[in-house]
């Protein structure tokens, strides 16, 4: 009985030490499992971005060339056919990462592609964002009579516009390099224009481009059919009305080099309130001056909310030594000093700036876009 009673306490100390085990075993691997969790939640969830610089290019006259540049991370490319019957893309073919070319099977026609990259992430493929559609023709090098683009080019890369203007871009499109027939042609010359910041200006698909109310600086480019493009061309936005310190004051009227140099703020903040205002409502003519007994600002013309300005308005009008009349027509603010035999005129012009003004000693630029003049009256 003894004996048998001790085979069964031995048999149970041995299943309470398996439980015992297996308890502690279960635990580790949760305590593993939710530490990989804890591992994968920490990592930063990273997306696949688009391929860029994707171009398309002749190949021999039979085939094209699809370049793009290599996106980090990326196992492979997936790559997609425009197919015109049914109006939409079509895989056609996948490289592995790394790679960044590929071939078309043989073609007399124009054809479309895009691509994008994918990767492996926890057994599952993870695929990235599409590039731009481009598209190309093969040809003849010696014989073709269309052929794809080449360099693209803006005649100016340096712009500098106020706020809610409007400039036209001017690009050229070249044949590619690599045709050889002089009386060869771009088989399409459309471009797609694009900005890096709306805010500061939009250009529609004619290259038009058109600021807005905001200060600073953003690229612009053109693509064309086959990806080359034009490079950043630079738009900036400049408050004119701002210039901060007046130049040339030393050769001014006494009292208008005063008002230069001791009402600078003022005139700078009255200009740059009636451009913004006047360019987003409709234009207005409106005059401020003092009355006889320089006791109240007198405003004649179109009523509008002057409240920002009127305090500078006065005191500009107030304390100038002659009667003064500032006067907003026709896109120009106008601080007039004229009097008896001589005109002594300061003006801010917004929408039709003076570029190539023949400044003489009687009429020159104090700042970009700010014109004095000072002459006797016929």
């Amino acid at each position: 009985m003894r004996e048998k009673e001790k085979k069964r306490s031995g048999m149970l100390k041995i299943c309470c030490a398996t439980v015992l085990l297996s308890v502690l075993s279960c635990g580790g691997v949760l305590a593993r499992t939710e530490t990989a969790r804890a591992e994968t939640a920490a990592k930063p969830q990273t997306t696949l971005s688009a391929p860029a610089e994707v171009r398309l290019r002749n190949y021999k006259g039979k085939r094209l060339r699809l370049r793009w540049s290599d996106v980090a991370e990326a196992d492979s490319y997936e790559i997609f056919q425009y197919r015109k019957k049914k109006k939409a893309y079509r895989k056609v073919a996948e490289v592995a990462g790394g790679r960044t070319s590929w071939l078309s099977p043989r073609t007399k026609k124009a054809m479309r592609y895009k691509i994008r990259a994918c990767r492996m992430a926890d057994g599952k493929k993870e695929k990235g964002a599409f590039s731009y559609a481009v598209r190309a023709i093969p040809y003849a090098r010696k014989k073709g009579k269309k052929v794809n683009a080449g360099t693209v080019r803006a005649k100016q890369y340096q712009n500098q516009l106020g706020i809610y203007e409007n400039k036209q871009m001017e690009v050229s499109i070249r044949t590619s390099r690599y045709a050889k027939n002089k009386r060869a042609k771009v088989f399409d010359t459309s471009l797609r224009w694009y900005t890096t910041d709306a805010g500061i200006a939009t250009v529609d698909s004619k290259g038009k481009v058109t600021t807005g109310g905001k200060y600073g600086t953003c690229q612009i480019y053109a693509r064309a059919h086959n990806g080359n493009t034009t490079g950043k061309i630079n738009i900036t936005v400049k408050n004119y009305a701002r210039p901060g310190k007046f130049t040339n004051t030393e050769y001014t009227e006494e009292n208008m080099r005063r008002l230069l140099t001791d009402y600078a703020e003022d005139l700078q903040v009255i200009a740059e309130y009636f451009e913004r205002y006047n360019k987003t409502h409709d234009p207005q003519e409106v005059k401020f001056y003092m009355n006889m007994g320089r006791s109240a600002m007198i405003v004649d013309g179109a009523d509008g909310p002057y409240e920002e300005v009127k305090e500078r308005l006065h005191r500009i009008l107030n304390d100038c030594p002659r009667n003064m009349v500032i006067h907003l027509v026709d896109g120009t603010v106008y601080f007039d000093m004229s009097g008896g035999e001589y005109c002594n005129l300061l003006m801010y012009n917004y929408y039709e700036p003076y570029i190539d003004l023949e400044e003489t000693p009687n009429r020159f630029s104090v700042a970009s876009r700010w014109i004095y003049e000072f002459y006797r009256y016929a």
